[in-house]
């Protein structure tokens, strides 16, 4: 992101596919898999307006045309994401993610912080 310009970045992603991560198995793997224009700006999970992969809730939700405001739908959508986070059911998941998210390649935050660190600019 640097070398085209950018003066920051947000890598909350990167860190969300390593292993220390409370994010689950489908969550790390919707990451790795989900190409950028798989990805989402939605209130559909929450509310709130994020970005993160169009599952099969995401759509259904969309199509819908009804997203109640925040922290209302948070708490609607609360009610099967939980079970589906339980049964590892990435397609009832919010799968929160950036655009680049298939290039967090990082196994561990350590790792993740140390590709992060060598990269900055006039380190």
């Amino acid at each position: 992101a640097f070398a085209l310009g950018a003066s920051g970045v947000q890598v909350g992603t990167a860190f969300l596919a390593t292993a220390e991560s409370a994010a689950t198995a489908a969550h790390r793997d919707a990451i790795r898999t989900t190409a950028a224009d798989e990805t989402v700006l939605t209130k559909a999970m929450s509310g709130r307006l994020a970005r993160g992969a169009r599952n099969r809730a995401v759509r259904a939700i969309e199509a819908s045309g009804t997203i109640a405001p925040f922290p209302m739908q948070n708490w609607l959508t609360g009610r099967f994401r939980a079970a589906a986070g339980e049964q590892n059911l990435g397609e009832l998941q919010s799968l929160w993610m950036g655009q680049a998210a298939p290039l967090a390649r990082g196994t561990t935050a350590a790792e993740v912080f140390a590709e992060l660190a060598a990269g900055v600019p006039g380190r």
